[in-house]
């Protein structure tokens, strides 16, 4: 019995033991953990004066620039609309200012132009009037050259003359009857086309010459008889155009 309580009391003190180390160990880590959360507390006292200079860094430093910097992106932005908005009214801006320069320089060429064409028209008109000679024939004998194949000669007469245009050798032309220069009557001083035989046919071949005014021209060669291709053309209701000869 006593051997027993002997091992119930080793068993107790062992006990006690193991217990007095637990509690060392659990006060050594109560040390340790107080002397971190020492350290701790200083980490955080230092981000707090950190925090507080960041602060003040932001409030006096940062910030302002932050500041400065929206304003000038604003201002940026402002700018670039503008410019954008100046890109889209450019063109019609410059199309005006084109209109408005070019506008008077066309007006001063086509008046240059009309004044240049006229000129030349006027001179053109002085030429040929000079290269033209006038002959004056009767009815009778207009008459009569329409069946000939020559210029039938000039007499002098009572008979109404007719004036017609003929080629010629150029020369002065005269101002008044009273200064007309005395022809002669025969064939070979009268040059120039020949007649055409007879004027029934009415798209008959007109020179060149003549289209332009510079040959025989004669209204009375001109629909003296009715073409009777033309009155079936009509008559089929298709329209008539005479075939091109030049």
């Amino acid at each position: 019995m006593t051997q027993s309580l002997r091992q119930m009391i080793e068993d107790a003190q062992s006990q006690i033991e193991d217990t007095q180390s637990e509690v060392r160990d659990m006060r050594a880590e109560n040390a340790r953990l107080r002397a971190d959360n020492a350290n701790l507390r200083a980490d955080n006292a230092n981000l707090r004066a950190q925090n507080n200079g960041m602060g003040d860094f932001l409030a006096n430093d940062l910030m302002p620039k932050v500041i400065e910097l929206n304003n000038a992106s604003r201002l940026h932005r402002k700018k670039v609309s503008y410019i954008e908005n100046q890109m889209t009214q450019l063109p019609q801006q410059i199309r005006q200012e084109l209109l408005d320069k070019a506008v008077p320089v066309l007006e001063q060429s086509v008046k240059r132009s009309f004044a240049q064409n006229r000129r030349a028209i006027m001179a053109a008109d002085d030429d040929q009037d000079s290269s033209h000679q006038i002959m004056e024939i009767t009815e009778e004998e207009w008459a009569q050259s329409l069946e000939s194949d020559s210029i039938p000669e000039t007499e002098a007469t009572d008979a109404p003359r007719r004036r017609v245009k003929i080629n010629g050798p150029r020369g002065p032309r005269p101002q008044t009857p009273d200064e007309e220069p005395a022809r002669d009557t025969t064939e070979e001083a009268v040059p120039g086309p020949r007649m055409p035989r007879s004027a029934a046919v009415s798209n008959q071949r007109i020179t060149r010459s003549a289209a332009k005014g510079r040959g025989v021209a004669v209204p009375s060669l001109v629909n003296l008889e009715p073409d009777p291709f033309k009155a079936a053309q009509k008559r089929k209701g298709k329209s008539y155009r005479p075939r091109r000869t030049f």
